[in-house]
Parts: C-alpha cells; sequence; structure tokens
C-alpha cells in the first residue's frame, strides 16, 4: 500500500523535471540534493529497474568497469526522473560517489560540475583529499594561451604560432574528459572509501542542438 501522504504528493508532482547546470551544482550542491531527493522520493518508475541498479552496481563495483548506458523517450516520459532515481538509490545503496543529472553544453561542463559536487561530498567527510581533487581539476580544465605556455616553458610567441599551428590545444578534449573521470574514479576509490563513481549527463538534445 502507498501511504496517502506519498500519493497526493506523487498527483502533485509536475512530470518535467528542470534539470541544473554545473553552475548550480556548484553555487548550491545542498539545495541541488535536496530538490532531487524530493524528487527521487515520489518516483514511480515505468519498469522495473531493480535489474538495471544490480547491472550498474557490479559493474562499477565489483567488476570495475567503466558502464555506459541512456534513458531514451520522448519528452515528459520521465527520463531524468528515472535519471534522479538511479543516481539516489546508487549513492545511498552503493556507496558510489554520484554526480546528480546536470545539464551540459561543453566538454568543460563536465569537468566542472564532477569537481563541484565531488568536492561537495568530500567537505562532508574525506575532505583531507579536496586538495588532491582540485590537482586533478586544474590539470585538465580550459587553460588561456598563456597559461599552456607557462606550463610547456615557452615564450608566448612561440607557444601562439604552435596553437595556430594546431600543435597545442587550449580547449578540453574528450580525451582529456575521460582522463580526468579516470583519476577522480581513483581518488574516489583508492583514497576516499567510495566504491565506485557514477556520473548522470542530462538534457542531451540540448547539447546536440548547441553542436548542430
Amino acid at each position: 500500500m502507498i501511504d496517502s501522504k506519498r500519493l497526493a504528493q506523487i498527483r502533485r508532482k509536475d512530470p518535467v523535471i528542470n534539470t541544473f547546470t554545473w553552475q548550480g551544482l556548484k553555487d548550491a550542491p545542498q539545495s541541488v540534493e535536496e530538490r532531487y531527493n524530493a524528487h527521487a522520493m515520489t518516483h514511480m518508475s515505468l519498469g522495473d529497474t531493480g535489474k538495471y541498479l544490480d547491472t550498474l552496481e557490479r559493474n562499477i563495483t565489483k567488476n570495475k568497469y567503466s558502464s555506459v548506458g541512456a534513458i531514451v523517450g520522448p519528452y515528459g516520459y520521465g527520463k531524468t526522473s528515472t535519471a534522479i532515481h538511479v543516481w539516489r538509490e546508487m549513492q545511498e545503496e552503493c556507496g558510489v560517489l554520484s554526480v546528480p543529472p546536470f545539464e551540459w553544453l561543453k566538454l568543460s561542463d563536465i569537468l566542472e560540475a564532477v569537481t563541484a559536487w565531488v568536492e561537495y561530498k568530500f567537505a562532508q567527510g574525506p575532505r583531507q583529499h579536496i586538495p588532491q581533487l582540485r590537482a586533478i581539476y586544474e590539470q585538465y580544465r580550459d587553460k588561456s594561451l598563456a597559461e599552456v605556455a607557462a606550463d610547456l616553458g615557452l615564450e608566448l610567441d612561440v607557444a601562439r604560432e604552435a596553437y595556430q599551428a594546431g600543435s597545442i590545444n587550449l580547449g578540453v578534449t574528450p580525451a582529456n574528459v575521460i582522463a580526468f573521470l579516470m583519476d577522480v574514479c581513483e581518488l574516489c576509490t583508492e583514497h576516499a572509501g567510495f566504491s565506485g563513481l557514477a556520473v548522470f549527463v542530462d538534457e542531451l538534445q540540448e547539447t546536440a542542438d548547441k553542436y548542430a
């Protein structure tokens, strides 16, 4: 039996959930967590997500695999609600450091969101690892030409010529994102006491429209 109060909350629930941006995760993580937890408590699965959750937990925490999945459906179908449900289950039941759904428009947004949320969770316990997290972020974040020149020990004019020739890349690349996530995952599992890292990106259509 469903509690009548919970049923009333479900009836009043807006079927379309606004997804936070990485800036929201950085500026108001507690508010994000409270809002998403409230949505998770009123989530009604359209199908059995138990098997999916078991597989995801096994792959991340036991097999140490990198799992990539997608929730597909028409507008208002419940994709974000399902993602929030899985996010909370991974966080609360599996000991995984789980980054909640966020909208991203460029690759650097992923670095910003993950760093902000992991630091938020580290601050609640293993705060001694925050400097290591920030160092990982600094290694992979977007940098100016002057910063890259300094890192490489080059004169700015030489670095500019190399950039114009395509020898230097200032932006975050897909390879940077993968390497960043691997380093953050290692920090979470080998040092900070979490069983894995899960990242939930949302609003892929918005991202696709940006790159179209």
